[in-house]
């Protein structure tokens, strides 16, 4: 039986989970068919994944942001081509990250290798100028379907695959999950998750414990956890925990318990706010970035929104504070608004309900895994 040597390419924290989920799913599948090597994190390697490089911290949003990880970008992009060359690679699979993988999938491309990319750019919404770069790609596996669409009707191969939240049960047990993380179940909790990219936490980290100091002393009855996206970020974090003084306490590799658990959610717009629709978790979405990226944005994106939840709703659902809306003060009221009105909340709630229901594919990654395989073989 041949033996199929798949190459993943991440560049962040969400994309190795994701990667890691495509290897279970494949080695689910299909024993002992698969060879998995690439660049990725703790996930992927703790399933046997041969890594090359971990980037999982060094990823960024917008173009003045990512100026710090330019030369290592570069290194990168020629050793991974070198050593997918001298290694008999059947597919390369790009995992988002479009900043590392655009160029590292056009190189892959010139020597004939099969690529994939999953989490494909949305250019739907923006950067339409990267179509012909996504039509070279044999398969572009999409999580939501406008970007399917968008693409098949510009001649790519590209199929809508629902998103990986979808393997959430539907029924929440947050009794237990409190239970799990020792919470008094009459006590509310907000969760900050202030992010898995450098810039996220640099920006967001103060803003969100000072956001808590607020809440916490005008509502005892609320517990407070901060949930760490990597351990490389520990002491930075501790170190704004002593500034400020906050009431917190810290996790690491305990977000979805911590999600499940929660009542609500701070977070940096990403991927957790979306993750925080499946849990039907009402979520405030913060984010600070340049003004050279703002302007940008302003220029460039379709529609109003940067959190994914209100683009895929078509109106705002969870709250958005960007730049100067995201302060503290702001925060804190709108959370209080939210957390501590019934009525408010229940209807956060129902609306989470209808946003995943756009997205929701009960047999994704199984859809996910046929297709890779087809593509490999």
């Amino acid at each position: 039986m041949k033996t199929f040597h798949l190459f993943i390419s991440t560049a962040e924290i969400s994309g190795d989970h994701h990667g890691a989920q495509i290897v279970r799913t494949l080695k689910e599948l299909y024993p002992n068919q698969f060879r998995f090597s690439g660049l990725g994190g703790k996930e992927m390697r703790s399933l046997g994944v041969e890594i090359l490089c971990d980037l999982s911290t060094q990823s960024s949003v917008g173009l003045q942001e990512g100026i710090r990880f330019v030369k290592s970008s570069f290194r990168v992009l020629k050793q991974t081509k070198e050593w997918i060359k001298n290694n008999s690679v059947d597919l390369f699979l790009a995992i988002d990250g479009q900043g590392r993988n655009l160029p590292l999938g056009k190189t892959i491309q010139k020597l004939g290798i099969k690529t994939a990319y999953f989490f494909p750019p949305l250019v739907f919404l923006w950067g339409s100028w990267n179509t012909p770069k996504l039509k070279k790609y044999d398969l572009l596996l999409c999580p939501f379907e406008p970007n399917a669409k968008f693409l098949s009707n510009k001649g790519a191969n590209a199929v809508f695959t629902g998103h990986p939240f979808s393997t959430y049960s539907k029924t929440i047990n947050k009794k237990k999950a409190k239970g799990d993380l020792s919470i008094d179940p009459k006590k509310k909790v907000l969760a900050l998750f202030p992010g898995s990219r450098y810039q996220e936490i640099e920006k967001l980290t103060n803003i969100f414990l000072k956001t808590a100091v607020k809440l916490k002393s005008q509502n005892e009855n609320l517990d407070i956890f901060l949930s760490l996206s990597h351990e490389h970020y520990r002491k930075f974090i501790e170190n704004e925990i002593s500034k400020t003084g906050a009431k917190v306490k810290v996790v690491i590799g305990l977000a979805e318990k911590l999600l499940t658990a929660a009542d609500f959610l701070l977070a940096a717009s990403g991927t957790t706010t979306l993750q925080a629709a499946f849990h039907y978790l009402p979520t405030a979405i913060a984010y600070r970035v340049s003004p050279l990226t703002t302007l940008l944005a302003k220029i460039f994106l379709k529609g109003n929104f940067f959190g994914m939840p209100n683009i895929l709703a078509g109106r705002e659902i969870y709250k958005e504070f960007l730049n100067n809306d995201c302060s503290p003060e702001r925060l804190a009221t709108y959370i209080e608004n939210i957390l501590f009105n019934d009525y408010n909340y229940q209807k956060v709630v129902e609306e989470s309900k209808k946003i995943t229901d756009k997205i929701r594919v009960e047999h994704h990654r199984a859809l996910l895994g046929e297709a890779i395989y087809r593509l490999i073989k």
